[in-house]
């Protein structure tokens, strides 16, 4: 079976590895992002957007049809920007650039993909959230707009999974705690956090199986604090 997925934030971390990850699975993938990474690989396409663009998602759509693809199997909204400030001081542009990417971004991208989406056997969106946006989870100074942001996309995941059930289309989050990454490191500092590369392999299995299971879920992926 030929199997397709969608990957934003591409260029580095999470979103480069999982794109290997489902390579490996010999799934077509679609990697998104300004600079995507260069890989070799005959299942592998780049898709340079700024997801910040409202028009991404046709620019993405365009992509798949330039390819002939008739289905989308899989989307995975990746791509994430935190800044960690003081309520009182988050600059107004930061929190305008988290609220487009962490959220606008997934809407938009989604709605412009439910043809291909909805064209394939079975269709998995899957969020990779935050526990900073984790319902009752512990939160910490300085992530109120990361944290709102991700918590919106999370409730996107549910209120799909509500609007379009009954149908091929399957839609959850993963909430990941702490990561190996650039993200993290501003964050908090020298925190250790999970290898991405190890994290990367279960978000690739869940896209791929997890709609068995699961629908309109904001599951916790982690060890326990920070976030």
């Amino acid at each position: 079976m030929n199997r397709s997925v969608v990957v934003t934030g591409a260029s580095g971390g999470i979103g480069h590895l999982l794109c290997k990850a489902f390579l490996r699975e010999g799934v077509r993938t679609y990697a998104v992002s300004r600079n995507p990474p260069d890989i070799e690989d005959a299942l592998y396409r780049q898709v340079a957007v700024d997801l910040s663009n409202p028009g991404a998602g046709l620019h993405i759509a365009a992509a798949l049809t330039q390819d002939s693809e008739p289905s989308l199997n899989m989307l995975v909204h990746n791509a994430g920007v935190l800044y960690n400030a003081p309520f009182e001081a988050l600059d107004t542009g930061a929190l305008e650039e988290m609220v487009e990417v962490n959220f606008l971004a997934p809407y938009r991208l989604t709605a412009a993909l439910l043809p291909w989406l909805r064209g394939a056997e079975v269709a998995h969106t899957v969020y990779i959230g935050s526990m900073a946006g984790f319902q009752g989870s512990r939160k910490y100074a300085g992530l109120s707009g990361y944290s709102a942001t991700k918590a919106a996309g999370s409730a996107l995941m549910e209120s799909l999974a509500a609007e379009y059930r009954g149908e091929n289309m399957y839609f959850n989050c993963l909430s990941l705690g702490a990561v190996q990454t650039e993200m993290l490191e501003r964050a908090f500092p020298g925190t250790e956090g999970l290898k991405p590369e190890d994290i990367c392999g279960y978000i690739a299995g869940f896209a791929l199986e997890g709609w068995r299971y699961f629908n309109g879920r904001v599951l916790p992926l982690s060890l326990g604090d920070p976030i």
